[in-house]
C-alpha cells in the first residue's frame, strides 16, 4: 500500500502520508484485519498465533519491500522500452480515450 502511493518515480513515498486520512484509514484497517486474522483466525483461516520473533520477521520483510520500491524507482523505464513519467507515450501503446471510442462508433 505504501509503495503504491507514488506513481511518478518519486523516491520519498512517505511524503504527505499523514495528510491523506482515507489512506491512513485503509492502512490501519488492513493492519487490524491482518493481525486479527493471524491471531484469532484459528480454524476458520487455518492460522496459528505468531510469537514476537515471527512478527518481527514479518515487519522486517515488509520493510525490505519498501527498500525494493525505492530501488525500483531509481531504474529508468527507458531501459525496458517504457516512457519516462510525463514524457511522450507511444500512441500504439496507450489505452484509447473515451472520445476516441465514441467517434469510432459513428
Amino acid at each position: 500500500e505504501i509503495n503504491s502511493r507514488r506513481i511518478y518515480n518519486e523516491i520519498n513515498m512517505f511524503n504527505g502520508i499523514f495528510s491523506n486520512s482515507i489512506f491512513l484509514g485503509i492502512v490501519v484497517a488492513s493492519l487490524f484485519f491482518q493481525v486479527f486474522t493471524v491471531e484469532f483466525g484459528g480454524t476458520v483461516f487455518r492460522t496459528v498465533q505468531l510469537d514476537v520473533y515471527a512478527w518481527g520477521m514479518c515487519l522486517a520483510i515488509g520493510a525490505f519491500s519498501l527498500l525494493l520500491g525505492v530501488f525500483q524507482r531509481t531504474i529508468p523505464a527507458s531501459l525496458f522500452g517504457g516512457s519516462q513519467p510525463g514524457g511522450p507515450v507511444d500512441a500504439s501503446r496507450r489505452a484509447p480515450r473515451r472520445e476516441d471510442a465514441d467517434n469510432d462508433a459513428l
